[in-house]
């Protein structure tokens, strides 16, 4: 289980709007300012809110960041489009980027360690849209059932780092962005960016969130 410290945005020594636009940023992921996961140490940082809360006073101007547990990682969100929701509520609405899973050089330190098949030490970058997370989701327990001839395998995953690495790829859906070359190695895909670009909803004035996909 993951501890989170969250900036609550009172501060008695400052009164000002730049205390307010503090308002859900995470302060500390499991007691550290910042990750151990990536090369860098831009990578290593932890940026922005949840994602599940955001600061009043949101103009479509700001640098709006979310850190993901689940991939260990912040990303940047780019202001996509004003939406008036079902309940005729206007919100902002900031999409992830393709860059953020592109292989260029700003991602590098999301590359990870590997060995090729003459074991020497090599930087393992994916193609664009494609990002490794086994530095990140790893098995701590492995426990094993024996059914007759059978043996089933529990995995218990944890981000702790030590434990076992877990070959996991994280993508958007259908490869949204991706490669052409990822694209054309699974059948079936149907990539649309109204169906699968993730984004975030938000009311302007209270920071409310509406919808995060």
């Amino acid at each position: 289980m993951n501890t989170f410290l969250i900036n609550s945005g009172v501060d008695v020594h400052r009164n000002d709007s730049k205390r307010i636009k503090q308002v859900g940023n995470i302060e500390r992921f499991n007691y550290d300012t910042k990750v151990s996961y990536w090369l860098t140490e831009y990578a290593n940082m932890i940026n922005g809110t949840d994602s599940t809360i955001w600061h009043p006073d949101e103009k479509p101007s700001d640098e709006v960041y979310i850190f993901s547990s689940d991939i260990c990682r912040s990303l940047r969100l780019e202001y996509g489009e004003s939406r008036t929701n079902t309940f005729g509520i206007t919100n902002d609405r900031f999409v992830l980027p393709d860059i953020a899973f592109a292989n260029i050089p700003e991602n590098y330190g999301f590359c990870v360690n590997a060995t090729n098949q003459n074991k020497t030490h090599v930087i393992q970058c994916l193609p664009t849209g494609l990002m490794s997370l086994k530095t990140c989701i790893k098995c701590k327990f492995i426990i094993l059932i024996v059914i007759f001839y059978f043996i089933i395998i529990i995995c218990l995953v944890t981000g702790s780092s030590i434990s076992i690495p877990l070959p996991i790829i994280a993508s958007n859906p259908h490869f949204l962005g991706a490669d052409t070359s990822v694209k054309n190695a699974v059948n079936g895909l149907k990539p649309d960016e109204s169906a699968h670009r993730s984004f975030m909803d938000v009311e302007p004035i209270t920071g409310s969130k509406y919808s995060i996909i």
